[in-house]
């Protein structure tokens, strides 16, 4: 069996799996509950794909709560692509960037949105301008200014991945000169 193959088994299967990683989300048969979907994962395969995997596994909280990580920024649908990713290194970013190219990314949440630009902002396919560029577009179609300050506030922290962003007064945001490609690029 290739490694892939056999990688790909390992998170399936949960085999020798040393923590869980929970994501949890609402339960449509209990209104207002949230239940927990859970992935058997390998420390060493998330440790080796980021450093944000590797700050929780290395907190003293990890191994208090059973070696499981508890998350709530994403849908389980993008935890399991990511995991898929990890695992295999295929899929993720051919469907994360026909989900910007396409527009489907206006409908996913704010903090699915996030999720989605960490990955294509490490991949490096597409420059910062092409992604800060469908970060003001979400916002115009998701109305996401003051008057909405929750997810607001949870857009800002996205567009905190690109460094500092500008907003208008009106919290609308600003593409600044410097974000935009050389025209070499």
């Amino acid at each position: 069996m290739n490694c892939k193959l056999r990688r790909l088994d390992l998170l399936r299967n949960g085999q020798k799996s040393d923590c869980e990683l929970h994501v949890w989300h609402p339960d449509k048969a209990k209104e207002g509950k949230r239940c927990p979907c859970i992935f058997r994962c390998h420390q060493v395969m998330l440790i080796s794909a980021s450093a944000e995997f590797e700050r929780l596994i290395r907190d003293p909280e990890f191994q208090k709560n059973k070696r499981v990580l508890s998350v709530e920024d994403a849908s389980s649908t993008a935890y399991e692509a990511l995991l898929l990713y990890i695992y295999t290194y295929e899929k993720i970013l051919p469907v994360a960037t026909q989900v910007l190219k396409d527009n489907s990314f206006l409908k996913l949440s704010v903090k699915e949105l996030k999720a989605l630009m960490i990955i294509l902002k490490q991949d490096g396919i597409l420059s910062d301008h092409e992604l800060l560029t469908s970060l003001k577009n979400y916002q115009e179609v998701n109305n996401l200014r003051y008057e909405n300050m929750e997810h607001f506030q949870q857009f800002v922290e996205v567009t905190q991945l690109f460094g500092h962003v500008l907003f208008e007064v009106d919290g609308t945001m600003v593409l600044r000169e410097a974000d935009k490609p050389s025209p070499e690029e």
